[in-house]
Parts: structure tokens; sequence; C-alpha cells
């Protein structure tokens, strides 16, 4: 990774900027793949720290290159969630609970309706939705996975 952007001689420069915007991307995804349901307080502090690097730097990418009229480097609402990450691992890991709300919960609604379908009258489907929900919701917190000792 170094050698594909790196430039710490000049911090103004474009360069160092992509390189710390990958460096810290890279910073969040082991701390989110290296961690089951909950981070401790020093992992808490550096997920939002990293998170933090990273959105600047992809701000200040973005500001350099539009200044040099390229459209490289876009800014989505995605990254507004990302803001909130690590609010959401001062509960729980972000990699094992909802982060993009809208987009996971139809993926699980549809996939829980069509296996409701089958054989069901239809004013019973939400019934039956509803007692599927609940009972993986319960399954997961309470018989997934443990944390690390």
């Amino acid at each position: 990774m170094e050698c594909l952007c790196q430039d710490e001689e000049d911090p103004t420069n474009y360069k160092f900027f992509r390189y710390m915007c990958v460096k810290n991307l890279n910073k969040m995804y082991i701390l989110l793949d290296s961690k089951n349901y909950h981070f401790t307080d020093s992992e808490r502090a550096n997920y939002r720290q990293c998170t933090d690097q990273f959105l600047v730097c992809y701000t200040k990418c973005a500001k350099i290159k539009e200044g040099a009229g390229k459209k490289m480097w876009n800014i989505v609402p995605k990254f507004h969630y990302c803001g909130h990450m690590p609010e959401q691992a001062d509960y729980l890991n972000p990699r094992l609970v909802t982060t993009y709300a809208g987009e996971t919960m139809v993926g699980f609604m549809v996939s829980l309706g069509h296996s409701c379908l089958n054989g069901t009258p239809a004013w019973l489907v939400s019934h039956s939705m509803c007692w599927k929900i609940r009972l993986a919701m319960y399954l997961r917190l309470y018989h997934g996975l443990e944390d690390e000792v």
C-alpha cells in the first residue's frame, strides 16, 4: 500500500491525502473484522479516529480534484452513514448490525415475505413474518456469536 500512493514529504499534496484515505479505511476494516459483538474502549476510540480521518482525507481529495476540474471523488449519502458508525460501535460492532437500514431491511423483508407465502392465507402473512422476525432476533442475540475472551 505504501508504494501505491504514499508521499509524506508534502502533507498538502494530493498523494498524501489519497494515501491517508486508504490507510485509515484499511484500519477501519481491520477493526470491524477483528471483533465479534463488542469493542474495548481503546478500540472504539481508535475506530472513531480512523473513521473521522478517512472522511476528512476523502473530502480533501474530492476538493483538490474538483478544484482541478476533475470529478474523481464522488461524495455520496453513504458517507453520512459512515460518519454515524462510530456511535453504533459504542454498543455493537457495526459489521454485525444494520448499517444502511433501508437497504438491509428491504432485503430482509423481501426474503422473509417470500418464505411466508407458501400455503399461508394472505391475511396471516404479516403474523407469520412477525413471528419469524422475533425468532430470528432471539436466535441471533442469544445463541449467536460470542465475544472472544
